[in-house]
């Protein structure tokens, strides 16, 4: 996985892009969040929760968001702008690997632009077997449209993240953004 520096020097750079509402982010964040408008509130397990803004949006929302995320610096963004967030500090793999058996349950996995940046993609498919209890939401650049970036380990189009998850039933969701694709796992 390739250090993600783009919050080098206290830099929230999804806040900066979020708060205008013309950035093509901001549109992207909330056609990610969509799905969770009508669902029933539960918890969240946010797999790349980065500076933790689709973790703000969701706990407004009524959800409580548990993270994973490697990057001390989005870390330390996140712990100041969602206060008393739990953060696991490390990679889908390394909390894949310390995940106890069947004992942690989440009702919902989230999960935006964090995919491609994996050493092992599967990781992220494990996650959603052995600890969500209903759904999952999956948004990552389309290696259709996208440029090519030294922060992406892998890319998907519809076609091969949809294989990827499995023999799980996924449904695309709408997004904007025409460079990103997304889906909805279903249990």
């Amino acid at each position: 996985m390739s250090r993600y520096d783009k919050y080098d020097n206290g830099r929230a750079i999804h806040w900066e892009w979020f708060a205008d509402e013309n950035h093509p982010y901001h549109k992207l964040v909330m056609d990610s969040i969509a799905p969770f408008k009508d669902a029933p509130r539960g918890t969240v397990l946010d797999v790349g929760s980065g500076d933790g803004l689709p973790a703000s949006l969701l706990r407004g929302m009524g959800f409580d968001v548990i993270g994973v995320e490697p990057e001390m610096e989005g870390i330390s963004i996140c712990r100041q702008k969602v206060p008393k967030m739990k953060i696991f500090e490390m990679t889908a793999e390394e909390y894949l690997k310390q995940m106890p058996d069947g004992q942690t349950k989440y009702d919902y996995l989230y999960s935006l632009n964090t995919i491609e940046h994996l050493d092992d993609p599967m990781a992220l498919v494990k996650i959603f077997a052995l600890s969500v209890k209903h759904w999952g939401v999956v948004v990552t650049d389309d290696d259709r449209v996208a440029n090519e970036s030294h922060y992406h380990n892998r890319t998907f189009d519809p076609k091969t993240l949809k294989e990827l998850f499995e023999p799980y039933v996924s449904n695309p969701i709408e997004i904007r953004h025409k460079s990103f694709i997304g889906i909805k796992i279903f249990r």
